[in-house]
């Protein structure tokens, strides 16, 4: 039976994928997170697929996540990912790395994707589910990164119905007061892509056709984990890390 440090170095060099997952805030550290869920998920039918889980703590101060928290969350990501990417007798070729990231998380994993592309390490995608950062693909970054080639893809899952996003352009005082309370963050899992101020349109340049995508869900901020919804999400997860990347799109 071969020792666990043999053990690990014949998984790395096995491992085709690598998947970072990220959870939002007020997530339970004592129950298992979908992260854990995604784990055991991709375990039981992906053998090539690594899931890597950054697990935090973190409550809903929006400031000081955005300014303190999350770069040094992402850091500590980057840092964990280079291990595995960077080490000695690592899967040939390096595996692709996808970021899957909910609510504050994702805005961890846009920092990390980044960090990694400035480390020599582009990042195949990144799936942003109920994504509390900025929404215009312009001012997030995700459309110069896509057209560097220091991003592959980037995919964000969306519901209407989300209510714990702020609210932008809603003219009420009290959605006026939610987004003062809720700033920095931003709208994109209620909202979708945008590109200056207005949904990314489905026609797009064939140099991003396919690689920006916004994917409609039902259930609202995190009905994409409830016992009901779970599988299907988990199963969309693994059909878009995997071939056909344009399926299920909707306007």
């Amino acid at each position: 039976m071969p020792s666990r440090g043999l053990s690990t170095r014949l998984e790395q060099r096995n491992m085709k994928t690598l998947v970072a997952a990220i959870h939002g805030i007020m997530t339970r550290q004592t129950n298992p997170s979908w992260p854990d869920r995604l784990d055991a998920w991709f375990a039981a039918r992906s053998p090539g697929m690594r899931v890597l889980k950054k697990e935090y703590s973190a409550g809903p101060w929006p400031r000081w996540n955005c300014a303190v928290k999350n770069p040094r969350l992402a850091l500590g990501l980057v840092n964990e990912i280079r291990l595995m990417l960077d080490a000695p007798g690592g899967a040939e070729p390096a595996p692709s790395v996808w970021i899957v990231a909910h609510s504050n998380g994702a805005l961890v994993a846009l920092s990390a994707a980044r960090r990694l592309a400035r480390a020599g390490h582009p990042v195949s995608g990144l799936i942003l589910i109920g994504a509390a950062c900025a929404a215009d693909v312009r001012r997030n970054g995700v459309l110069g990164a896509v057209i560097s080639g220091d991003l592959g893809m980037a995919i964000a899952y969306c519901s209407k119905e989300d209510g714990a996003l702020p609210r932008r352009g809603d003219r009420g005082w009290l959605s006026r007061l939610y987004d003062l309370l809720a700033w920095p963050y931003g709208s994109l899992g209620r909202s979708g892509w945008m590109l200056d101020n207005r949904p990314l349109p489905l026609r797009l340049s064939p140099v991003l056709r396919g690689r920006i995508l916004t994917r409609w869900f039902q259930g609202g901020h995190s009905g994409y984990f409830a016992p009901d919804q779970i599988e299907f999400t988990f199963r969309q997860i693994a059909r878009d890390i995997g071939t056909d990347h344009t399926q299920n799109q909707q306007p």
